[in-house]
């Protein structure tokens, strides 16, 4: 513990920026929770939170954490925020993700406030976590236009952020192709599980021939029904007896010839409860950003067995050498699941929460 404390002894607080708290809470937010609960715990560090969502009206307090509100802030209005909020020794960490803070993608107040704060408050440092750098579409799609700004706005705040960190290495390349000055300085790392971990002597228990679908509404309506087939074949190929699906109510319900359980939605623990019984669990993000995926996280943390659409098949490498994800085209019936099950649970755990919580007490304490 000496090491931790050594860390920690010159940051006198910590506060997040996300997009939103409850209610209406993201997964960006669910990662700054999640994370502010094991610095509590375990270094004792608290956390004040700041959500700068467009019209965003939230509690005051969330599980004994501070939350204040930044929503429709000018620049100079969440430079002052800051400002009021921090001294020598402070510490700001930036969840970014630029839908979240304006619905263009493009945070020209967030990027002016931070600069005016930094430029006053030179002594405090500020760490970005980049959930996401800016989004691309078709001509068509307001994206498309809007990008050339997006990465103005993301290269800015790269820039002049002291610690950068990111989840995939498809991020940290295009950040160091904008930012050259930040090649070989971007921490990257993908993200932790936001619904707990199963401990090594548990993640190759029996599990049942069960196949998980967890995660937003948006999420798994593509995986039924852009990914239908999929479904089917690998359920059939597998023997698996019932599908688990965890989250949001659909607005249809799932058609497939394997029996379906709808659970709704359930807390972090229940989660936790049926991925520890499930053998499979479906995932549908292309390979090279699986490391930004709290769904895919989940899976690993819990020794579930995550498998994908062929169609999800990318040729970059992500993080880490290969991610331990089966593809719906190639796994057998004959496997070795306990096997598999220890294979991604090995890889989930260098960067499980309490890991990944030790780095940024590190990273908080590494400027001077």
């Amino acid at each position: 513990m000496e090491v931790q404390r050594l860390a920690f002894e010159n940051m006198h607080q910590l506060l997040q920026i996300v997009p939103r708290m409850a209610p209406g809470q993201d997964g960006v937010g669910d990662y700054g929770l999640t994370l502010a609960r094991e610095l509590r715990r375990r270094y004792a560090l608290d956390t004040t939170f700041v959500g700068g969502a467009p019209n965003w009206q939230g509690a005051s307090e969330v599980e004994g954490f501070r939350v204040l509100n930044a929503s429709g802030q000018s620049g100079a209005g969440l430079a002052r925020l800051l400002k009021g909020l921090t001294s020598k020794g402070s510490t700001v960490m930036l969840n970014y993700v630029g839908p979240g803070y304006d619905r263009n993608s493009c945070p020209f107040w967030l990027l002016r406030g931070l600069k005016d704060w930094k430029m006053d408050r030179q002594q405090c440092r500020w760490i970005t976590m980049f959930h996401e750098l800016y989004s691309e579409g078709p001509p068509w799609t307001r994206s498309f236009w809007s990008n050339p700004v997006q990465r103005h706005i993301a290269a800015g705040i790269a820039r002049i952020s002291d610690v950068v960190v990111t989840s995939v290495g498809v991020m940290e390349k295009r950040l160091q192709e904008m930012v050259p000055v930040l090649r070989g300085r971007i921490d990257c790392v993908p993200v932790f599980s936001n619904v707990g971990e199963t401990e090594d002597s548990l993640a190759t228990v029996h599990r049942k021939p069960w196949l998980a679908v967890f995660g937003s509404a948006g999420w798994r309506t593509r995986a039924y029904r852009e990914f239908g087939r999929n479904l089917e074949a690998v359920c059939d190929a597998l023997g698996v007896e019932q599908l688990i699906d965890i989250g949001p109510p659909l607005d249809f319900s799932p058609e497939l010839s394997v029996v379906v359980k709808m659970c709704g939605r359930l807390d972090a623990a229940e989660v936790a409860g049926w991925l520890r019984q499930c053998r499979f669990g479906f995932v549908t993000y292309p390979s090279a950003w699986l490391g930004k995926s709290g769904i895919f996280a989940a899976y690993c943390a819990h020794g579930c067995i995550p498998l994908a659409p062929p169609e999800c098949r990318q040729t970059e490498i992500e993080i880490g050498g290969a991610v331990p994800v089966q593809y719906c085209d190639v796994v057998f019936p004959s496997a070795d699941w306990p096997s598999l099950q220890r294979r991604v649970h090995d890889w989930y755990w260098p960067h499980s929460l309490q890991n990944q919580a030790r780095r940024y007490i590190e990273l908080f304490g590494s400027v001077q």
